[in-house]
């Protein structure tokens, strides 16, 4: 699986500095910023987008409209644990799925795997 990774702007990817073992065994990362990812994904190879809601900002719903309209590729969002409105946005913007930010690595993984999954039946 090759994940698309927009991090919050500490790091590389937060759950990839956390866990580099596990995904690097999963999912081939690209970190990257909101602004680079669209370009990324239109040069295609790209499974599953994972977003950190706050890299997202200042518009975060309407760069999530924008992917989900432009592009064939299932988002999955990472948010704080005590912004239920982020996860809410994020949903109705067109993520596939919404985790709180502390996740457990199996779960995240087998969350980004549905997502696959889901995406490559719709599509």
């Amino acid at each position: 699986m090759r994940c698309l990774w927009i991090d919050k702007g500490d790091g590389a990817g937060h759950v990839c500095r956390h866990h580099p073992t596990w995904l690097a065994e999963q999912v081939v990362v690209e970190p990257g910023t909101a602004t680079q990812a669209m370009l990324r994904l239109q040069a295609g190879a790209v499974d599953l987008v994972v977003a950190h809601w706050a890299a997202l900002v200042p518009d975060g719903a309407g760069w999530c409209r924008d992917l989900h309209t432009q592009m064939q590729v299932p988002l999955l969002v990472i948010t704080q644990a005590h912004d239920t409105v982020a996860r809410i946005v994020a949903l109705e913007s067109g993520a596939c799925d919404v985790v709180q930010e502390g996740v457990g690595s199996a779960e995240l993984l087998a969350r980004m795997r549905a997502a696959v999954r889901r995406a490559q039946r719709a599509f």
